[in-house]
């Protein structure tokens, strides 16, 4: 009973305590949500399915949206492919995907339903893979001899840790392994 008497040094420090506990716990769930950017582009970029199985027609009538005909999504992501190949505007840093709805004159909602429910992917993930293939391009055919830094920003990469992440999770291992492994070859 003398835990619960006020004027109690037990009473008080566990009072300071718990609030300690609490506050820690507040700060770190704080900055734990504003770590995410990183964690988004990794993780979306290793759920995409391949191009390969989206052009596939028995894919397409499985998709799980009823919201467009086969045919549609197929000409939303032919159009969005050539735009990507002929364009490259993953290269820009700060490219959006309402940059690509007003590019390629579809709507936002075309957009983002034939890549989540058709392809699999989120629209980050969609153009970090563009990104890497550039980049594995440059690694492999450029006799430059480029930093990967250099490379990451040419490429699109807001900084390093992403592009390192992004790598790792499409090649299987980091981009200073993957260039080590194509200079043996």
């Amino acid at each position: 009973m003398q835990f619960f008497i006020v004027g109690s040094p037990d009473l008080l420090l566990s009072l300071l305590f718990n609030f300690v506990l609490l506050f820690s716990g507040g700060l770190a769930g704080y900055y734990g949500m504003k770590q995410n950017t990183l964690m988004v582009e990794a993780s979306e970029l290793g759920s995409r399915k391949s191009i390969s199985v989206i052009r596939d027609e028995a894919y397409r009538n499985q998709a799980s949206s009823n919201k467009f005909s086969a045919s549609e999504v197929s000409e939303i992501i032919k159009k969005i492919e050539h735009y990507m190949k002929q364009e490259k505007p993953f290269l820009i840093k700060r490219y959006s995907i309402n940059d690509l709805c007003s590019q390629t004159n579809l709507k936002r909602y075309q957009i983002t339903t034939v890549l989540n429910e058709v392809m699999g992917t989120k629209f980050h993930g969609y153009i970090n893979e563009y990104r890497i293939r550039e980049a594995i391009r440059i690694l492999e055919t450029d006799n430059k001899n480029y930093t990967i830094d250099a490379v990451a920003d040419m490429v699109g990469f807001h900084s390093r840790s992403s592009f390192y992440a992004c790598f790792k999770s499409y090649t299987g291992q980091s981009p200073k392994g993957y260039m080590m492994k194509d200079k043996q070859q």
